[in-house]
């Protein structure tokens, strides 16, 4: 989605990746679909990608306890609670629909890779529990264009061909092994593992 800011229209999330944990049958939850904390992923740790600074956190949007309780927040606060790390390179990778009080850092704290920096949540414009995640030229969720960035290392595990079916069996690989990829950036609707 586009937003203009100071008369100037931006796409922060151009390159955005949201992360939806899925079991080995594709189900997104083991319990009831319509509450939060049954979803696959709640709860779990949200990790710094790298060694960087804290630019940026939101932390103590509410976020209902039912997916159908959902209320569409105003477009500056889509994001819900977010944490934005200032990468080497001068960009900022985001963190966005923390749950309430999960965020671990500070504006100014220097994080290291792997370090726990918050919980994944339901906060903001969200339409189930996931991890939005995106580099931008910016700190504030807004006001940055969005830029392109690869993942260190996954494995790809198969994909889904329609995002409609998520919660549904996705394809495995067509060899029935997992492919390991090094510095790419996963195609859309894959189903990954992380090492």
């Amino acid at each position: 989605m586009f937003y203009t800011r100071a008369g100037r229209a931006r796409l922060p999330g151009r390159f955005a990746i949201d992360f939806v944990k899925v079991d080995d049958k594709g189900r997104v939850t083991a319990g009831d679909a319509d509450l939060v904390r049954d979803a696959f992923g709640y709860g779990d740790d949200v990790l710094a990608v790298a060694d960087a600074t804290v630019a940026a956190v939101h932390d103590g949007m509410d976020e209902a306890s039912r997916i159908s309780a959902r209320t569409t927040p105003p477009v500056d606060e889509d994001a819900g609670n977010y944490v934005a790390l200032r990468l080497s390179d001068g960009c900022f990778a985001f963190y966005e629909h923390l749950r309430k009080g999960s965020v671990r850092v500070a504006a100014g704290d220097k994080v290291r890779t792997g370090e726990v920096i918050g919980s994944l949540g339901f906060s903001g414009e969200s339409t189930g529990p996931h991890l939005h995640f995106h580099v931008a030229d910016g700190s504030t969720p807004l006001d940055a264009e969005g830029r392109p960035f690869e993942i260190r290392s996954y494995r790809k595990l198969g994909h889904y061909d329609d995002i409609s079916k998520l919660g549904s069996p996705w394809m495995p690989m067509v060899d029935g092994k997992s492919a390991t990829r090094v510095g790419e950036w996963p195609d859309g609707n894959d189903v990954v593992a992380f090492p």
